[in-house]
């Protein structure tokens, strides 16, 4: 009698190429894909306020939230060991904008976690900022609540109804701040001078500098991350993604993920 055999075997293939480590030192990430309220840390447990009752548009991937200057609107989670820094440590936060004005104010606040004053210089209290300034370019500022840093991108891409990436980082080992925007091959960087910074007691807000006369962004902002180290040069090409972005759902831890893909033979 003829015998047919079927042999099933699984082959593993694993996305480490894609987004290798991504999730390694991740603290938070808020991929802004609800229409309304309560914006969802889907990683960590930082779950976002809405303050004014944020809308939301057609994100780079998925939904974004849409804040609204006029209106005072912003997101929030009140002070917490996982958004504040220790006195010397590596971070790195990405983000996408897309503008809807740019006029107004002279800062556009995307993401900050800063002291509110009425007498002080508002950029020595800001413990990190990312927005643009009054000459319309992006800055990171890291500061202690006395002095601070600020490294600017060079070019001032603000035209409206564009998305752009950002991306910000101290590195402690060379001792300097760094900021990328849209996957430029030459990140701006300057030396961090300060000695120590710190996390402060205030919220971390996205949309909004707190000072006496509160500055807003305008327009929306989606998937944005937050990690207690520096991604490597491979990593931030894999978020910017030539531009078109990487979904969380896509990333993975450094071993990377393997998923089983199954094929069968017959032999007869």
């Amino acid at each position: 009698m003829k015998k047919t055999f079927i042999v099933i075997f699984s082959i593993f293939f694993t996305s480490s190429q894609c987004s290798a480590g991504l999730l390694d030192s991740l603290i938070s990430y808020w991929k802004m894909d609800e229409t309304s309220g309560t914006r969802e840390d889907i990683h960590g447990t930082q779950d976002l306020t809405d303050n004014n009752t944020v809308s939301y548009g057609t994100g780079k991937i998925s939904n974004a939230a849409d804040v609204e200057w006029s209106n005072s609107e912003y997101l929030s989670h009140a002070d917490s060991d996982e958004l504040s820094l220790g006195s010397d440590e590596d971070f790195t936060i990405s983000l996408w904008v897309n503008g809807e004005s740019y006029a107004g104010y002279n800062y556009r606040p995307v993401f900050c976690k800063c002291t509110a004053s009425a007498s002080t210089c508002e950029y020595l209290l800001y413990y990190y900022y990312i927005g643009t300034d009054p000459n319309n370019k992006w800055r990171f500022t890291v500061g202690n609540g006395v002095t601070a840093t600020t490294v600017e991108e060079p070019m001032t891409p603000t035209s409206t109804g564009v998305w752009h990436h950002v991306l910000a980082w101290h590195d402690k080992t060379s001792n300097k701040l760094y900021i990328q925007l849209d996957g430029d091959a030459t990140p701006a960087e300057v030396a961090w001078s300060n000695g120590t910074y710190s996390g402060g007691v205030s919220a971390m807000e996205i949309g909004r500098f707190p000072h006496s006369t509160a500055h807003f962004f305008d327009g929306m902002i989606d998937e944005v991350g937050f990690w207690k180290r520096v991604l490597t040069a491979d990593e931030r090409a894999e978020l910017y993604n030539s531009g078109n972005g990487l979904s969380y759902d896509d990333f993975t831890s450094s071993g990377g993920s393997a998923t089983p893909k199954s094929r069968g033979y017959i032999f007869n």
